[in-house]
């Protein structure tokens, strides 16, 4: 087909919704739009029912004849429909496939010739060459942004979402994004509004800075599950994105824990085992979300304090199988050494999330962080993640099964191959409340319940439960993700580059670190304030009982000395005002008496 005559066909296309029957059927099989970038190309409306298809030949949806730059036939675009999840999530893949000599590029990355890749919402397509920055370096034939309408509604672009919403006050709010309370004006449903300002993310023509903005709205898209905050809907205009979210009104578990203490084990063991599902379906979803802290947990409502909700996605990567990330994201506290220390390892893996998980048990269990660079013994944070140095202080787990603190050592191990996976942790006894299983095998490395315990052993040898092929993937040679992290920068092996990527990607972490420090030291200093003061006051009283009885006893004796005659109560005979004893004396008086005047008789 000829450049004209598609161009004739797509402004058909484009003028659907006028009215009539005809084109409200081709709207609802329209599933998005390829939007040109590149002048003399007009923008194709894509079709569920059709393959789109572009090369020389006049057979395909657009054909390019004249060009040699273009292949016979170039590449393709096909939408794939899938099975529905357990949640109700229709799911579905856009696919696009590579077959020609001088390349197809997504995001400036080579597809390669008959291989495919998946395409998410806003991403970039180069015909021939990709876009580039260098004088002499050739220029792409032409480009399109790809717009998924199941993502961002073709209504929903350019409208301004107050039209459909009250937004009202501040949530929360971060470095590039505010959470506003929102209200749906048609249903009245309440939501919690993410307002992402672009012009703080993305640069003028930073296309590489706009997939990043996108990767969450394409992971939130794709998940569904009762322990996740759910997508909504999606608005977007020139300066703005809007993310609908479920609102949720419990807090975050941070702060449940700040304000009411720590969690006892049975509650504690509700609350992870609906961290480890979530994650573990995640995981099966090829998501791994990377910044997994207290903060990021929220609580449903402020009356339960167990049903959670996982949020936060921001830094999180969707990634295939055997391949792995490079870049440095996340909280400092919560990283494992993996991260930190890549060494000759092609980057890591989701076995990342699972240190993360056995920080958050602990912090859990205990409000402390087992990383601090407030700790004396091992200073420095990064010194402490890389052996693995953790701590197990008496006052704090006095009352903590050993069991407990066995599946937080395997959750913290250096090794990645020797650290739990999620399936085990869910089998493990503590997770089962079989602490008894557990306690005697590895009472020689814990010790009793009431001792303090120490680990710093980063393999945990001990762990006869381990899966030894846990983590064989994690070092199977392969190449890295080019979707998730090919843009960003290598991992650094020094604590210096460690320092300054943690300070130049997350410098509001950081302060939020120390600020987390200092209220969960204070937090445990008030608690054992509270404690003692307690126990004091039960002594004082016990005490104060003891020496008022001896009081009142000495007290009693003085009294009887000095006034031998207590006052006469009312209603009381003569004999009752007397003592006992004098009582008795004048008795045998007046028998002695009576037995005188006998005998006189």
């Amino acid at each position: 087909m000829s450049k004209k005559k598609k161009s004739k066909k797509q402004k058909i296309k484009s003028d659907s919704g006028s009215g009539s029957d005809s084109d409200s059927i081709e709207e609802k099989e329209l599933y998005g739009k390829l939007l040109s970038t590149t002048k003399g190309f007009d923008s194709i409306l894509l079709k569920k029912s059709e393959i789109f298809s572009l090369g020389r030949s006049q057979t395909h949806t657009l054909s390019l004849p004249k060009n040699n730059r273009i292949s016979g036939k170039h590449c393709t675009i096909e939408r794939i429909e899938e099975e529905e999840t357990t949640y109700g999530l229709k799911k579905y893949k856009i696919i696009i496939k590579d077959f020609s000599s001088n390349g197809t590029y997504v995001n400036n990355q080579r597809i390669g010739k008959n291989k495919e890749i998946e395409l998410f919402h806003s991403d970039r397509i180069s015909l021939s060459a990709p876009q580039g920055t260098l004088p002499k370096q050739p220029k792409p034939v032409c480009e399109f942004i790809f717009q998924d309408w199941s993502v961002i509604p073709p209504e929903n672009m350019n409208k301004g979402i107050y039209k459909e919403y009250y937004i009202k006050h501040l949530l929360g709010e971060g470095n590039f994004a505010e959470v506003k309370y929102g209200i749906n004006k048609k249903t009245k449903k309440k939501y919690a509004i993410k307002i992402i300002d672009k012009k703080r993310f993305i640069g003028p023509k930073d296309f590489v800075g706009r997939n990043k903005l996108m990767d969450e709205v394409k992971i939130l898209t794709r998940i569904r599950h009762q322990n996740l905050v759910y997508l909504e809907e999606i608005y977007e205009d020139e300066n703005y994105l809007y993310l609908v979210l479920e609102l949720v009104t419990g807090g975050d578990l941070f702060d449940e824990i700040i304000n009411k203490g720590i969690y006892k084990e049975k509650k504690a063991r509700i609350v992870f085992k609906q961290l480890l599902e979530v994650m573990e379906y995640l995981h099966s979803e090829g998501i791994v979300h990377r910044d997994l802290k207290p903060e990021n947990i929220l609580l449903k409502s402020k009356d339960d304090n167990t049903f959670i909700k996982v949020a936060d996605f921001g830094v999180s990567r969707i990634i295939k199988q055997d391949t792995f990330m490079q870049t440095i994201a996340g909280t400092p506290n919560y990283l494992a050494p993996e991260i930190l220390f890549p060494g000759d390892k092609n980057g890591y893996g989701k076995e990342c999330d699972s240190w993360s998980l056995g920080v958050v048990l602990y912090i859990i269990v205990s409000g402390m962080m087992p990383f601090s660079d407030d700790r004396t013994d091992i200073k420095g944070l990064v010194n402490q993640i890389k052996t693995a140095n953790i701590k197990f202080p008496k006052d704090e787990f006095r009352h903590i099964s050993v069991a407990c603190k066995n599946l937080i050592r395997r959750f913290i191990t250096v090794d990645v191959k020797k650290r739990i996976t999620i399936k085990q942790a869910l089998k493990h006894p503590w997770m089962l409340n079989k602490n008894k299983l557990i306690k005697d095998e590895f009472q020689t490395e814990y010790g009793s319940d009431s001792d303090s315990d120490s680990d710093s052993n980063s393999d945990s040898d001990s762990d006869s439960d381990s899966d030894s092929g846990s983590g064989s993937k994690s070092n199977s040679k392969s190449k890295t993700d080019s979707d998730s992290d090919s843009n960003s920068d290598s991992d650094s092996d020094s604590d210096s580059d460690y320092k300054s990527k943690t300070d130049s990607n997350s410098d509001s972490d950081s302060d939020s670190n120390k600020k987390q420090k200092k209220t969960l030291k204070n937090n445990n200093k008030k608690k054992n304030e509270k404690k003692n003061e307690k126990k004091n006051e039960k002594k004082n009283e016990k005490k104060n009982e003891k020496n008022n009885k001896k009081n009142n006893k000495k007290n009693n004796k003085k009294n009887n000395k000095k006034n031998p005659r207590k006052r006469k109560p009312e209603n009381s005979s003569e004999e009752d005002e007397i003592p006992k004893k004098k009582q008795t004396k004048k008795k045998k008086r007046n028998l002695k008496k009576k037995k005188k005047g006998k005998k006189k008789n």
